[in-house]
């Protein structure tokens, strides 16, 4: 069985922390739908399109515009105003937004709590640090090399002779 990636284990954490400070549903849905995403570039439009009410209709794009601003406003979402023509995140289809947009990430330590890592952060540190491990015990266990032999006798011979 394999874990969760790091935006699933983000949203339930999200959802656990929009339900312990007593969001509404729409706040909590657009707070779990920003935390699932990481960074969070889409319009408020794309989003309110995604997210449905309970009698399945979607959400106006201004009342989530609004939502947005409340959660920025608590502290509990980071947003940057990106103008047209801006650049948006390394991960985006597209390299520049042709009708601006917002950067929208989740504020984790508003509730004191760590970020999930990134599950590929967790595995290339794991690589670094095997790798490091490696490269000293190759150090350690490599053969001398010509000059290295003679500088060794040389230093032998001195301790030998006392000089």
């Amino acid at each position: 069985m394999s874990r969760p990636g790091s935006q699933q284990v983000a949203a339930e954490r999200a959802a656990r922390l929009a339900i312990d400070e007593g969001f509404s549903p729409a706040t909590a849905k657009l707070f779990v739908e920003v935390a699932s995403r990481g960074l969070n570039w889409r319009t408020d439009r794309e989003i309110a399109s995604e997210l449905k009410r309970p009698d399945g209709r979607p959400y106006n794009p201004a009342y989530l515009g609004r939502r947005r601003r409340y959660l920025v406003l608590k502290g509990y979402l980071n947003s940057r105003r990106l103008m047209p023509g801006g650049k948006l995140p390394e991960k985006a289809k597209f390299d520049r937004t042709a009708h601006g947009t917002t950067v929208k990430s989740v504020n984790w330590q508003a509730f004191r709590v760590r970020p999930p890592t990134p599950r590929g952060a967790r595995t290339r540190e794991r690589q670094r640090i095997r790798r490091e491990e490696r490269q000293e015990r190759r150090r350690d266990e490599r053969p001398m090399t010509p000059a290295e032999i003679i500088m060794a006798a040389d230093a032998a011979r001195r301790r030998i002779d006392g000089t």
